[in-house]
């Protein structure tokens, strides 16, 4: 597939029912505000998506959370006994001389866009599940409008019940306490550079990746997730050696980590592979729903496991070409809860060998709510 300015850090996307949106103003933690902006997918278009469906071929939630069926992608190959996605960060009771990191944690499918490739990105988004059964249930969304290195809005999108603003929990997903755990305000990609002072290989969600604890030149330390533990075998990381690496930097629980995109290691630099899972599928149907303002297209699609499911593909006025039954396509993108379905909200779809980005960001209804 081609490359895009678009930075992903793994499985992105989401879809669900009832969604509702908070805007989070650019002022203090204390003072911001949660605004209910509506739902995300009008009620009276997002009805009974087991219409279409036939019989009992799609993929209901209660089979094997977070998968495809039995959790088979074309990219990577779990299978139903994990339960890495279940959990956001931690620590389990193997070692205790390594807790300087989380032993676990979920990326959120952490994704940055910079368009002009400035190092201030544009908007960033990342997912959380609220519950913890290994679906997403809504996500965050951050803009930067004036390009001054933070971000402005947050804006939060609930997909289901489970991720509903109403309540006061210090937990739930639409908290002020919440969006800080998994969301930071700067919005400059990050440089590190120093040495390594240690490594530990921690469970993101399906895959292992490398984490380094980094002395910088000036004597501070960061952590810094160098990605999949599988494509770094050709780098030196072990303790003591220089390293460079550059990302965006997230929020995991108390702690801040550089995602990196790059790194430069023994002399080499490398980008870090951070891409979605991939399906190939036949489109079964095509509907159309109403998204805020906008018209989006969702498809049927039928993998090669044969469970149907639904697959959100962005505004019908994008730059996808026409998407016709039977067409044969292959999507990146994350799958989460919308009621009693699985869905998929496409990051990309490649089409006759051609890939596209489907581009998700704020609409300029939330520009407005931003305050001082």
């Amino acid at each position: 597939m081609k490359r895009y300015f678009f930075r992903r850090f793994r499985n992105a996307v989401t879809v669900g029912v009832g969604a509702l949106a908070l805007s989070i103003a650019p002022t203090t933690l204390a003072d911001e505000e949660v605004e209910d902006r509506g739902p995300y997918y009008e009620d009276d278009a997002w009805y009974d998506i087991s219409e279409w469906f036939d019989g009992n071929d799609y993929n209901p939630t209660d089979e094997n959370a977070g998968r495809w069926d039995d959790e088979t992608y074309d990219a990577y190959q779990d299978n139903s006994g994990d339960s890495d996605n279940d959990r956001w960060f931690g620590f389990d009771s193997r070692y205790d001389d390594d807790n300087w990191f989380y032993d676990y944690y979920d990326d959120g499918d952490l994704a940055t866009f910079d368009g002009d490739e400035d190092g201030v990105f544009e908007y960033a988004y990342r997912y959380v599940d609220v519950d913890g059964d290994g679906l997403y249930d809504g996500w965050y969304h951050a803009r930067d409008w004036n390009r001054d290195g933070e971000f402005d809005t947050f804006t939060f999108y609930a997909l289901n019940k489970a991720a509903s603003i109403k309540g006061s929990n210090p937990h739930s997903a639409s908290s002020s306490q919440h969006r800080s755990n998994a969301m930071d305000r700067t919005s400059k990609r990050q440089m590190v550079r120093g040495t390594i002072a240690s490594t530990k290989k921690v469970a993101v969600r399906d895959s292992k990746h490398l984490c380094a604890k980094v002395k910088r030149n000036d004597g501070s330390t960061t952590f810094v997730d160098l990605g999949p533990v599988r494509d770094l075998d050709h780098l030196d990381l072990d303790s003591g050696a220089p390293i460079v690496a550059w990302g965006p930097r997230t929020k995991v629980g108390d702690k801040s980590l550089i995602v990196a995109q790059k790194i430069k290691a023994n002399g080499q630099t490398a980008s870090v592979d951070r891409s979605l899972r991939t399906v190939n599928a036949s489109v079964t149907s095509t509907r159309t729903v109403p998204v805020r303002g906008t018209t989006h297209q969702l498809l049927i699609v039928t993998p090669r496991n044969g469970k149907k499911c639904a697959v959100d593909v962005g505004p019908v006025s994008g730059n996808l070409p026409s998407i016709q039954t039977g067409d044969k396509v292959t999507l990146e993108g994350t799958m989460v809860r919308a009621n009693d379905r699985r869905v998929l909200m496409a990051k990309s779809i490649e089409i006759d060998g051609e890939a596209f980005e489907i581009e998700r960001h704020a609409t300029a209804t939330t520009q407005t709510s931003q305050g001082n």
